[in-house]
């Protein structure tokens, strides 16, 4: 009798999970079985605000505290990528999306990561302003409806060995830990520490199951990837903005501006000049080939940024 007492107080709880997992598995058909169970496993964490869940909410000015406290830096170069975001932020798409636990830790990790390389990548201009001197010649953008195959082709253009393509761990970690000018042996340890730690990244999120984006875009940190990483920067076009920002197309269009575009392809020049920096390749800088659908519609601002760019459609 107590056997089974015991297996139906067991069996309940264990019933609920698993209809827990199975109904997060049809909510997210494109996740794994294993990724739906870690999710799940998350729920008491996230009730009663634990662990990764304990500072409730994500919101832009949470991460840029959290960036400042991380960094110990102050400067974010101006404010106006911040209003940018809140434009989007407070939609009232936005503001209904409904993150899966594991998505709201990706959620925050990804805002963290980003205001520490915005505070780092300011700091890093200032101790070292010769990378404003590195010329960006006549670079080639890739663009294109999405689903077209313009990450096809992009990878085939960058091939190449003549030119130069953006990879996925440099536009994700572009900022040098060193203070300023170093000579190449401490850039290249330093390049090698920071493509080691997004390679963990996209290896713990695989280990999690979560594959959700290669069935429409093969992800690697050592592939050339879209410009978005470090559009993103100023305008919000992160990877958890895009399903805002595709819904709230004509409200994206609207509220982020000509010139609030302008200056993120600007700002991009530069993440573009401190890769070529940190390599030594200066004096006659390989040509970048680039790639993002969201070229397609703003032509005049990246020629603003790139007058002598080259146009791939």
């Amino acid at each position: 009798m107590l056997i089974l007492l015991i297996g139906a107080i067991v069996g309940v709880p264990a019933m609920i999970f698993a209809i827990i997992v199975l109904k997060t598995k049809m909510d997210y058909p494109e996740k794994s079985m294993f990724y739906c169970f870690l999710n799940s496993c998350m729920f008491p964490l996230r009730v009663l605000k634990l662990g990764p869940f304990k500072h409730g909410k994500v919101t832009l000015e949470k991460a840029m505290k959290y960036a400042m406290k991380k960094t110990k830096l102050q400067d974010f170069g101006g404010t106006t990528f911040a209003d940018s975001y809140a434009l989007i932020i407070n939609t009232p798409v936005h503001q209904s999306l409904k993150l899966t636990n594991l998505g709201h830790i990706s959620y925050r990790l990804e805002m963290n990561m980003s205001m520490c390389r915005r505070l780092k990548f300011i700091q890093f201009l200032k101790d070292c302003p010769s990378v404003m001197d590195v010329k960006v010649p006549t670079p080639v953008f890739v663009m294109g409806l999405p689903r077209t195959g313009t990450t096809f082709l992009h990878r085939l253009l960058s091939l190449d060995p003549q030119v130069r393509a953006p990879l996925l761990w440099e536009l994700l970690a572009p900022v040098p830990s060193v203070k300023g000018p170093a000579d190449a042996k401490v850039f290249e340890d330093d390049r090698d520490k920071r493509a080691k730690f997004v390679r963990k990244l996209i290896e713990d999120r695989h280990k999690m199951g979560d594959h959700a984006m290669e069935h429409i875009h093969e992800i690697g940190a050592d592939l050339p990837e879209e410009c978005l990483m470090a559009l993103s920067d100023e305008i919000p076009v992160h990877l958890s903005f895009l399903y805002s920002d595709y819904v709230n197309h004509d409200i994206f269009f609207s509220k982020i501006d000509h010139k609030r575009v302008k200056d993120a392809y600007l700002y991009y020049k530069k993440v573009l000049q401190l890769l070529s920096y940190q390599i030594g390749d200066t004096d006659k800088p390989k040509r970048w080939t680039l790639k993002c659908p969201i070229h397609l519609y703003y032509v005049k601002e990246l020629a603003a940024a790139f007058p002598d760019a080259k146009l791939v459609w």
